[in-house]
């Protein structure tokens, strides 16, 4: 069971707040790769151009990667973190039969080498269906046992081809429960540009495996590409993977009388 909430989505480079922190990932070197664990020891290819504008990216075949130079409190009710990427759209993206295309995949997870299906997690992903554009998510078990998730289907032609798409997760530590706030944004061809908004939603489920009272977390994200001598519709490359930190804590200023 799921249900939507409204809420206000905070914007990703939010700065001036005492208790926020970013970290950025741009992939314009090839030693960026190594901030990030793998599951299975799979590879993350460096493309020393095919981000955006031109600039560094990454790619792999369904690669599960944490990001593993920093780790979270997640314990106060109110914490949020919001994980984003920029995600390459391929040539073809339409599925056919029962398949899924994968357009990008975000994770919360509770350990510097823990990754989906290996371990509880909370996770969304986006992709397409023969029939819609299809964004999925919430609280897995490892093995994927107990599920508290949601699903929610879109028109397509939501997501367009060869264009860069800024997928992002803002998960929220709602004591006892969790909160979801998911967007995709349309960057144009290259990626520079704004171009609009195609996703927004907002989901709440029950935190089956309190992760919400761990005080240790880290960001991750599936890394998609092309595979030689295979045509499918995933995203060709990932860019600019991010991640917002704001710990729930009131901040008091000093004096308090301001």
């Amino acid at each position: 069971e799921y249900m939507k909430l409204q809420t206000i989505v905070l914007g990703l480079f939010f700065s001036g707040i005492a208790n926020a922190t970013v970290i950025s990932v741009d992939f314009d070197t090839q030693e960026s790769i190594d901030s990030f664990n793998t599951q299975d020891g799979k590879t993350i290819d460096y493309l020393a151009a095919g981000g955006i504008g031109g600039s560094g990216a990454v790619s792999g075949f369904f690669v599960n990667s944490t990001f593993a130079d920093s780790s979270f409190d997640f314990s106060n009710i109110g914490t949020e973190i919001e994980i984003s990427a920029f995600y390459k759209m391929s040539s073809n993206i339409e599925a056919s039969g029962s398949m899924i295309n994968m357009f990008g995949e975000l994770t919360l997870v509770t350990g510097a080498d823990s990754y989906i299906h290996d371990d509880n997690v909370l996770f969304a992903n986006v992709g397409q269906t023969n029939n819609s554009v299809r964004i999925f998510g919430g609280a897995l078990e490892t093995d994927g046992g107990v599920f508290s998730g949601f699903q929610e289907d879109m028109t397509t032609g939501t997501i367009l081809a060869d264009h860069w798409y800024q997928f992002g997760v803002t998960f929220k530590n709602l004591g006892g429960l969790i909160g979801y706030d998911l967007t995709m944004n349309n960057y144009g061809l290259d990626g520079t540009s704004f171009v609009s908004e195609v996703i927004n939603s907002k989901f709440i489920t029950n935190d089956t495996h309190n992760i919400g009272r761990d005080k240790s977390v880290y960001g991750g994200m599936q890394v998609l590409g092309i595979l030689p001598n295979i045509t499918l519709g995933e995203a060709v490359a990932v860019d600019n993977f991010s991640i917002r930190y704001s710990n729930g804590v009131s901040q008091v200023p000093e004096p308090s009388s301001i």
